[in-house]
């Protein structure tokens, strides 16, 4: 009977898993494609007999969640909808993680979903990444491939690809002459640049002939640029129409840096990086790539080469591509760059009368993609004997999350108690050490009156006095929640008739956490 007090006394000592509620543990949506979202929920419940705050998010920026934050009330649920709108064809399993700002910190709803494009160009990509992505890509674009020469590759270029209403414009100037031949682009001084130097491959083909780094330019701005790798030129010697050269580099207009960031990294996926001319310059052409996305002009063109060569650019049709392979330019060394993240940095276990114990989750999840390692914790700890873990030591699997349980054990010492959580890890930059806190009371002391005789029982009747926004709670001998009500005048009857014979206890709280208990009976 004791514990059983205690227990209703702090509401927060019930079992976590029956203060706030989740009514699904997954949300499984199978197969949905790029460009075609999908939407299902879940119902999140407030068992406490007070308002709790839900902080709510997801582990994937392709999984979205309606409500962020929730102010929950007493008694009350929230439906939130899950909706994943894929950019990648690969598998999504996340976590989206409900923390609270009650007793009994967070809970997790797994999320699984087959992301597909829907184009079937691309789907033996299905979840690749890095080396394997990049052998894929290459034999996909190599297939079938059709090497028009480079006399070929010219005619269709200046007569199809980039003739736009018999036009041809420099893709490094801007500037544009009328023309659809190569004796035409002879005499209006323009000629073929290949992206990636063909001295640096020798001039062989098929690479020489390949339009998805051929490009038109005006004869001068194609001599200045020469063999010299792109960057950002800070001091130009030469620059016309918003191009540059200077200092051994040769800086794109706008217009044409995400132009020359894909075509690139096609040619190194497609062939090689030959003479390494590419490693020095992928971390700038990767950034050209992301702040100057393909556009329709892009894709036309793709379209257009496809016609003639039969092979694409992966990089224009999903770039996308590029946030799953780590480097081009040479081999990835899948090492296993984690990605944790907490559900909270620091754990306030509040307050809890010393007959009774609390449990509070943490959540630890593993955001990383399939190339990327499980982490290993082989050691969790804390020093005093007032606060008990749920694991020694475990391991967060890639793409789930761990629960680890803290539990404010009953104990001699009264007050606040402090601690830290040492979360050891085999991969050092992983180590954490989490802040503990809790207050450990003596019973009477959670008995604090908010005034003399707050409650008495008339017959059938429960006579509440109280301040505006207290709650009541009816437990019956057992712990069960009978009955959960919101006061909302100073006054405040309540009719027990529908209740069945027997004793009970009769919670109220404030709202400043002052709590009264009266025990009564019902009879028949």
């Amino acid at each position: 009977m004791h514990k059983l007090i205690a227990l209703i006394l702090g509401f927060g000592a019930l079992s976590a898993h029956s203060q706030i509620t989740l009514d699904k543990q997954m949300l499984d949506f199978g197969d949905v494609t790029k460009g075609t979202p999908e939407t299902l929920s879940f119902k999140v419940t407030n068992h406490y007999p007070n308002t709790v705050r839900l902080d709510i998010g997801s582990s994937n920026n392709q999984v979205k969640v309606s409500q962020k934050v929730v102010q929950l009330n007493a008694g009350k649920s929230v439906d939130i909808e899950i909706t994943v709108d894929p950019v990648h064809n690969i598998n999504y399993n996340s976590e989206v993680i409900v923390q609270t700002d009650s007793r009994s910190g967070a809970h997790r709803l797994d999320i699984r979903a087959e992301g597909r494009y829907p184009d079937a160009y691309y789907s033996s990509t299905y979840n690749l990444y890095d080396e394997d992505l990049k052998a894929e890509l290459k034999s996909i674009i190599s297939k079938n491939y059709v090497n028009l020469g480079y006399n070929g590759a010219r005619d269709k270029m200046y007569g199809d690809i980039d003739n736009k209403g018999g036009k041809v414009e420099c893709v490094y100037t801007g500037r544009t002459a009328t023309f659809n031949s190569r004796s035409g682009a002879n005499d209006n001084s323009f000629n073929c640049e290949h992206t990636w130097p063909q001295s640096l491959f020798n001039s062989n083909e098929p690479e020489k002939a390949d339009i998805h780094h051929l490009f038109p330019t005006d004869v001068t701005a194609n001599g200045k640029r020469g063999n010299y790798p792109f960057g950002v030129v800070t001091s130009p010697s030469w620059e016309v129409g918003g191009s540059k050269l200077g200092s051994n580099l040769f800086e794109p207009r706008d217009e044409h840096k995400g132009d020359v960031a894909r075509a690139l990294f096609y040619f190194g996926i497609r062939y090689s990086n030959y003479s390494s001319f590419l490693t020095n310059q992928e971390s700038k052409l990767r950034e050209w790539a992301y702040q100057f996305p393909p556009d329709a002009t892009d894709s036309l063109r793709n379209e257009k080469i496809f016609g003639y060569q039969k092979n694409r650019n992966p990089f224009v049709d999903h770039p996308e591509f590029l946030q799953r392979i780590s480097v081009i330019s040479s081999t990835f060394n899948a090492a296993g760059s984690s990605i944790l993240s907490y559900s909270a940095l620091s754990v306030d276990l509040g307050d809890y009368p010393n007959s009774d114990t609390s449990v509070y989750q943490l959540i630890l999840t593993n955001g990383g993609n399939p190339n990327d390692k499980n982490i290993v914790f082989s050691s969790a700890y804390v020093s005093r004997n007032e606060f008990e873990l749920s694991m020694d030591s475990f391991t967060v699997i890639q793409g789930e999350s761990q629960i680890l349980r803290i539990r404010l054990k009953p104990d001699q010492t009264l007050g606040l108690v402090s601690d830290t959580l040492h979360l050891i890890s085999t991969n050092p930059a992983l180590t954490r050490h989490i802040p503990l806190s809790g207050t450990i009371n003596s019973l009477s002391s959670v008995g604090t009156p908010m005034e003399q005789n707050p409650m008495e029982v008339w017959g059938q009747t429960l006579r509440v006095q109280s301040q505006l926004g207290s709650h009541l709670a009816i437990f019956s001998l057992t712990g069960h929640l009978i009955r959960l009500n919101e006061i909302s005048s100073s006054f405040t009857e309540l009719n027990l008739s529908e209740m069945n014979p027997g004793t009970y206890f009769a919670v109220l709280n404030s709202p400043a956490g002052e709590r009264r208990v009266l025990k009564f009976q019902l009879r028949p």
